[in-house]
């Protein structure tokens, strides 16, 4: 299982900042954890990487409601990402439809609309229009979790995304404090914005990530090689 040191480790070796055999100094695994911390809650935020999520579900019958404050508990909500409603001795989800704020007391919009505004750290108020309330339907919301993940915590994502944070974090921190050559820097981020691309295509395709076959181990080297990624 690969933790956060190993890819913070690989990251800094591939931005020609520390050696794999010997390991990174303290102050630099240290910068690097912080920017990992970074770089994996713009991934989730981004709908790049969707392991962090949550859900929960309650009775919608009021115009505002508090997420994870008085009405509804949500732990570590930090974003609402979608809402759903279920009809009436219906098994199936239908999504509402999300608006600005500043938009949402708008007469034309329609009564399956929602609005939400973060109102603490980890709370939020969810806004429903007053008939869709008064219909007392089931609504569901799917949140971003708040992502705490130690040095030494495993790293609990499909391969293909520890090789993204991988590549994301030797950019990142090439950049910081740039050893590297222009050129080397230039081949980390075309790296990084490659992986990207294919992740942001499987998503919008809804298409199952390749990963490493049954029959083949995944280790760092099959990390530093990237062969998992398209090996079958």
């Amino acid at each position: 299982m690969v933790s956060v040191r190993n890819i913070i480790v690989e990251a800094l070796t591939r931005a020609t900042l520390a050696n794999r055999k010997q390991g990174a100094q303290p102050s630099l695994v240290e910068d690097a954890y912080i920017r990992f911390c970074g770089i994996l809650r713009e991934y989730s935020d981004n709908n790049l990487i969707t392991a962090f999520r949550g859900e929960v579900e309650f009775d919608g019958n009021a115009e505002q409601i508090e997420i994870n404050g008085t009405d509804i508990p949500a732990a570590g909500i930090t974003d609402i990402k979608a809402a759903f409603y279920r009809a009436d001795n219906s098994p199936d989800y239908y999504p509402l439809n999300f608006v600005s704020l500043e938009t949402f007391y708008d007469c034309g919009l329609s009564d399956y609309t929602y609005s939400f505004q973060p109102t603490a750290e980890n709370k939020f108020r969810l806004y429903l229009k007053p008939r869709f309330a008064a219909l007392n339907r089931r609504v569901k919301l799917i949140y971003n979790i708040e992502i705490k993940l130690g040095l030494d915590d495993a790293v609990n994502l499909p391969i293909v995304y520890t090789e993204l944070l991988t590549r994301a974090l030797a950019y990142k921190m090439a950049v910081d404090k740039p050893r590297a050559t222009p050129d080397k820097r230039n081949e980390l981020r075309l790296e990084m914005e490659k992986l990207e691309g294919q992740l942001k295509a499987n998503n919008a395709d809804n298409r199952i990530l390749l990963r490493t076959p049954k029959d083949r181990v995944f280790n760092m080297e099959t990390m530093n090689s990237g062969s998992f990624i398209f090996g079958r």
